[in-house]
């Protein structure tokens, strides 16, 4: 028999501390991005009284796999410290995968830290509508990750059969961008 789930009430942790999590996806993106995450973040807790005691960063990770240095250390940092505040620039920068980001947030939660973002709404994960307001978020990260994979894919595969260059130099050929290898 399956074990019945309880609502839980989560109580934030009683203090003004925050943690600060950035991501990019792939070695194409500048270092800026990160740059930018970590400005917007500082600004967003500086507004809101946090005081930030951590800051962690993971440089062209896939957002589908949890298992990333900088995802690692903040999570024992909640759980050491036990701040009230995880900031991100935006809910997929934490991850892509809809089931992780649900499992993420509920252990935060438990930790008494609640997860908040720079560029979407506060969701109060007490509030009756969080689930269905998070999940739509977390499966529009999930989703648009499988979308732009698809994508990619195909305008390589029309490359490949064009022969055209794709931004990486093959040893004998040149090259530049939606023009044939040379």
């Amino acid at each position: 028999m399956a074990k019945k789930s309880k609502i839980v009430n989560y109580q934030r942790n009683d203090n003004n501390l925050a943690v600060c999590y950035y991501r990019f996806s792939s070695d194409s993106q500048n270092e800026i991005s990160i740059e930018k995450q970590q400005n917007r973040c500082n600004r967003y807790a500086k507004k809101h009284g946090y005081t930030v005691i951590a800051e962690y960063e993971d440089r062209a990770k896939t957002g589908l796999e949890f298992e990333r240095s900088g995802f690692i250390q903040t999570m024992e940092t909640i759980d050491e410290f036990r701040p009230c505040a995880l900031i991100v620039y935006k809910l997929d920068r934490l991850g892509r995968s809809l089931v992780d980001l649900a499992i993420t947030e509920r252990e935060i939660d438990k930790m008494g830290c609640f997860l908040e973002t720079v560029r979407e709404a506060y969701v109060d994960p007490n509030d009756p509508e969080a689930p269905r307001t998070r999940g739509q978020q977390f499966g529009e990260a999930e989703s648009y990750s499988r979308v732009l994979s698809v994508n990619i894919k195909d305008g390589n595969e029309e490359a490949a059969s064009n022969c055209w260059f794709l931004g990486h130099k093959i040893f004998g050929y040149d090259g530049k961008a939606r023009h044939p290898y040379t």
